[in-house]
Formats: structure tokens, C-alpha cells, sequence
């Protein structure tokens, strides 16, 4: 099946807050270091996808992850996904059908009715992790594990956002 070419989407350089250029210094005090490869429990059983022990572990705690932002042709306000690799999402997508890593987390600013801006390169984020179902509004998917940027990293995010930074 053919699509549509979707308008292309502005891609502008992450902020030096969140901007992953080198080596990475050791998490902050308290601070859990959360992989991608966490995030699913391997080998997927017959329940499908489910939340690994790691995962379940760190919910409601302060972690840090590395990945990309998803390249969205409709960014769903106050909200982005993460991956462990680049990847993007075009409106006319089939639904769940499209070729983003099963493993990903939601990125929700808890005072945000502004759109991201698209980021290119590795992300550093920062902040509390929370499990369960978490369905968007305007957002066609629902996540399983999301995470509330800290302080630093929702300025940086409000930064590269022209939007957000008016607030």
C-alpha cells in the first residue's frame, strides 16, 4: 500500500542539558541508569510484551536514559517517545503497525500544552519513571511506562521549544 509523503519535520540540535556528545559522567546520587534493554522481559512469553523486573523495580524512582526522540509528523503535545533507536512515525501509519522498537518510553512535561521540538542525536533524560497504561489525549498509543522529566531536563526540553520556553 502506498502513502502519502508527509511534510517534513524540523529537526533541531538538543540542548547542551540533555545533548549526549560524549562518554557520560556516573547518575547522579540516587539516580538509577535505565537501558531500553531493561524495559521488556525477554523471552516474550505468551502474554506478549510484559514490563521486566528491572522496570518494575524503578517505578516511582528518579533514572536516566539514553535515546532518540521519535520523529513524529503530528507531535502530540507535552509528550514524545524515546527510543533506543532513531525511528519515525507518519500520520498515516497503521496504527500499531509502523517501525518503532517495541521497547519505548513515553516522555510527558507535567505543564506542557506546547508541542516538542523534534531533537536530533542521542537524549539524556532524566527523571521519575511511572508504569501502568497511560493513554494521551490526541496520542493513538498507549504506554506502558512513561517518564516525568526533573527540573533540568524539562528546561532544556523547554529551551529547544520555543513554545514552551513563552510559558
Amino acid at each position: 500500500m502506498a502513502h502519502a509523503p508527509t511534510a517534513p519535520v524540523e529537526v533541531r540540535e538538543a540542548p547542551a542539558g540533555i545533548a549526549v556528545t560524549a562518554a557520560l559522567p556516573p547518575a547522579s546520587a540516587g539516580v538509577a541508569e535505565l537501558r531500553f534493554r531493561d524495559l521488556i522481559r525477554l523471552p516474550v512469553g505468551p502474554r506478549g510484551l510484559e514490563a521486566s523486573d528491572t522496570l518494575r523495580a524503578l517505578d516511582g524512582k528518579p533514572v536516566r536514559i539514553v535515546g532518540f526522540m521519535v520523529q513524529q509528523a503530528t507531535p502530540v503535545p507535552g509528550r514524545f517517545l524515546l527510543s533506543p533507536l532513531p525511528a519515525a512515525i507518519g500520520d498515516d501509519d497503521e496504527g500499531l503497525a509502523d517501525d518503532v522498537p517495541p521497547a519505548l518510553l513515553e516522555i510527558t512535561l507535567a505543564t506542557s500544552h506546547a508541542a516538542i521540538a523534534h531533537l536530533g542525536g542521542l537524549l539524556q533524560i532524566s527523571g521519575t519513571l511511572e508504569l501502568g497504561p497511560h493513554e494521551a489525549p490526541g496520542n493513538p498509543r498507549i504506554a506502558f511506562a512513561r517518564i516525568r522529566p526533573d527540573a533540568r531536563t524539562a528546561k532544556a526540553l523547554a529551551e529547544a521549544s520555543p513554545a514552551l520556553e513563552a510559558r
